[in-house]
């Protein structure tokens, strides 16, 4: 059996006392503070860049938000009398589709937030729009896929439709981006020879 030396008696377990828990308990409340400070600010600087998008920037972001999310979504179902199973998106020409999305999606959000894309030589809502025309595509293709597949058991469900129309969103607001805001109109001259 071990001897416990006398002139060293262990120490003995100290109680939290009120000052440290009023301590710990400050020091979580500045914490706390601190961090609804900091996401505060971030969401108010987030929401402020957001502000600065042009309605038709908006409105292809939000389309390729649909298409992204919607890709998720059952597209394709088969059911017979015992049993039922669906499909998402993301076969075949849905990748596509969905890559797409995410490209454009990334295109107009990031430089809003100061991240540099390398210089491209075409005008950014050009290749919105080119991006927007291939998702319009796969994703009509891959619906014209799901309702001829001649199987009377199987057909499409909700989530291609949202993904055409995602991608029909994309489409026409990034055509409207391309188009200059107001042609500037020149008025006639009235010049007078006398």
């Amino acid at each position: 059996m071990a001897e416990q030396d006398s002139t060293n008696p262990p120490p003995a377990p100290t109680e939290p006392t009120t000052a440290d828990a009023g301590q710990a308990k400050a020091n979580t409340t500045d914490l706390s503070k601190q961090l609804k400070d900091q996401w505060s600010g971030a969401q108010g600087k987030v929401q402020g860049e957001l502000k600065k998008l042009s309605i038709f920037e908006k409105l292809t972001g939000g389309g390729a938000l649909l298409v992204i999310i919607s890709s998720f979504l059952p597209a394709f179902a088969f059911s017979n009398l015992y049993y039922s199973i669906s499909f998402n998106n993301l076969r075949g020409l849905g990748w596509v589709t969905f890559l797409a999305a995410i490209i454009v999606l990334l295109l107009v959000l990031l430089p809003k937030f100061n991240v540099k894309i390398p210089a491209i030589p075409f005008p950014m809502a050009q290749i919105h729009f080119v991006l927007a025309i291939v998702a319009a595509i796969t994703s009509i293709l891959q619906l014209f896929n799901f309702v001829f597949d001649n199987s009377p058991l199987a057909g499409p469900q909700y989530g291609i439709f949202l993904v055409v129309a995602g991608s029909a969103l994309m489409c026409y607001s990034a055509y409207n981006e391309r188009k200059p805001s107001h042609e500037k109109a020149t008025p006639p001259s009235t010049s007078t020879n006398t």
